[in-house]
C-alpha cells in the first residue's frame, strides 16, 4: 500500500512538475563566446546604469533594475574587454540601460485554470525582454533597441517537450545572457569597446 502511495505521489510531481515547456522566440540571434570575447591589453573602463519599467504595482522597480545591471555586469566582465568602475567620471563608456516589462498578473488566471485542470486545458504567457540603452564614450553616443522573448505553455502535452525546451527559469536566464552578449557585440562593432 505504501510502494503504491509513493509512485502515486511520483507521478503526481512529475505531471505538476513537468507540464510546461518553454519555447525561445529567438528574434536576436545565439552569440557564441567567441564573438563576445576579446582579449585587449587595455581595457575599456565601463560605468552602467540601470532603470526598469513596469506598470505592475507588484514588482519591486529597483530590485528589478538591480537583477538586470548585475546580469549585464557578468556579461560583460566574461568579454574580458573592461574593467566596470563605481562612478560615471572614472569611465570611459557609460552606459544607460532600461528595461521594459511587458507582463500582466492577469496572466496568471488562465494559469490558475491550468493548473486546477491538472494541465489538460492550455494556457500560455510569453515574456519579454525589451532593454533600450544609451552608450556614451566622450563625443560619440549610440542607443540600442534589443528585443528577445520565449513563451511558457503550460498543457498536460507539453510533459514530452519539457526535456528539451527548458524551464522557464533556465530560459529567462539564457535570454537575459544572449541579450547582453548581443549588445556586447554590437559595442564592439561600433567601435566603443
Amino acid at each position: 500500500m505504501f510502494k503504491k502511495f509513493v509512485g502515486l505521489v511520483f507521478i503526481a510531481i512529475c505531471l505538476v512538475a513537468s507540464g510546461c515547456a518553454s519555447f525561445k522566440a529567438n528574434n536576436i540571434p545565439e552569440v557564441s563566446d567567441s564573438e563576445f570575447k576579446m582579449v585587449t591589453n587595455e581595457k575599456v573602463k565601463v560605468f552602467t546604469r540601470w532603470k526598469f519599467e513596469t506598470t505592475s504595482s507588484i514588482i519591486n522597480k529597483d530590485a528589478a533594475a538591480a537583477i538586470h545591471k548585475s546580469a549585464f555586469e557578468k556579461v560583460v566582465n566574461q568579454s574580458g574587454c573592461c574593467d566596470l568602475v563605481e562612478g560615471p567620471t572614472e569611465a570611459n563608456l557609460i552606459i544607460d540601460g532600461t528595461v521594459v516589462d511587458h507582463s500582466s498578473s492577469a496572466a496568471l488566471i488562465p494559469a490558475f485554470i491550468t493548473g486546477l485542470s491538472l494541465y489538460t486545458i492550455p494556457s500560455w504567457v510569453t515574456q519579454t525582454l525589451d532593454v533600450t540603452v544609451k552608450a556614451e564614450a566622450g563625443e560619440l553616443q549610440k542607443n540600442y533597441q534589443l528585443n528577445d522573448s520565449f513563451t511558457l505553455v503550460q498543457w498536460l502535452p507539453m510533459l514530452f517537450a519539457f526535456p528539451f525546451t527548458g524551464g522557464p527559469v533556465q530560459n529567462g536566464e539564457d535570454l537575459n545572457e544572449n541579450t547582453y552578449k548581443h549588445l556586447i557585440v554590437q559595442l564592439k562593432n561600433d567601435n566603443m569597446l
